[in-house]
């Protein structure tokens, strides 16, 4: 789901999302808060083409904040119980329904849950906080739980979080953020898909022939041949000119890659 750490897109008609600053260093959280005579928050997840034999996994860390219990349901058109629970996110307890609770420290909980989507219906995603089993609160705008790592994948299972901004921005938690493609060995050729990255582009590369770096390269939207020997040991693309101090930096990193994989 993109914006997966802001929950940006999330349709909270019924709920309101705002920024706060618990958590740990590694997982900010958003408050989930009904809005005044309203119970939650929901999100349309599944595009209209999914297979009706379509097995997917729903996974949100949470903590309590005034309230206590995660209550989560699928739409309609997701078969069997639509993989409603109830969670009490103070001790992880689960209190209905089918769900998978991991503790992460910290009061922390990743709750997952599995969803299999019956061809047709409703395919929203519905969270609420509430302060009692079975109960829906009436919001007043300010009073909820607190959320994080939403995740929507194919399968039956949770994987390690991703933060996904869109489809060319993923990083899977404890990974680097920086792409590489070490000892390729092979003679043919690779291709990356960019987004339009516009006309001064800085486009580096470290290789078995030494390190490449090259200013104002044009790079639209679509496929790119990706440069480089058959030993390529790191590649990028910056949507921008680099200073002389951030191109040195960048040299140096580039030629310590090269090293290590070498």
């Amino acid at each position: 789901m993109d914006n997966s750490a802001s929950f940006a897109g999330w349709n909270d008609s019924a709920g309101s999302l705002t920024a706060t600053a618990l958590g740990t260093p590694e997982i900010e959280m958003v408050k989930l808060a009904a809005r005044v005579g309203q119970s939650g928050l929901t999100f349309v997840a599944l595009p209209s083409a999914v297979l009706a034999t379509q097995t997917v996994t729903f996974s949100v860390v949470a903590t309590a904040a005034e309230y206590p219990i995660l209550h989560f349901t699928g739409g309609d058109g997701f078969a069997a119980s639509r993989g409603a629970f109830e969670v009490d996110l103070t001790t992880g307890a689960i209190l209905s329904g089918s769900a998978y609770v991991e503790r992460l420290g910290s009061g922390l909980f990743r709750v997952s849950t599995q969803l299999d989507y019956s061809g047709t219906g409703n395919k929203n995603l519905y969270l609420r906080p509430r302060e009692e089993m079975g109960v829906d609160v009436l919001g007043n705008g300010v009073k909820g739980i607190l959320l994080a790592q939403a995740q929507l994948e194919i399968g039956s299972a949770p994987t390690p979080y991703q933060n996904r901004i869109n489809q060319y921005d993923v990083t899977e938690s404890g990974q680097r953020a920086f792409w590489y493609l070490s000892n390729d060995q092979i003679d043919d050729e690779l291709v990356v898909e960019f987004p339009d990255l516009g006309s001064d582009v800085t486009e580096f590369w470290a290789d078995e022939n030494g390190v490449t770096i090259r200013g104002g390269q044009l790079i639209g939207a679509g496929n790119r041949v990706v440069p480089g020997g058959a030993s390529l040991y790191a590649y990028g693309a910056i949507g921008r000119a680099l200073s002389g101090l951030e191109t040195e930096q960048l040299r140096k990193f580039l030629e310590l890659r090269a090293a290590v994989r070498g």
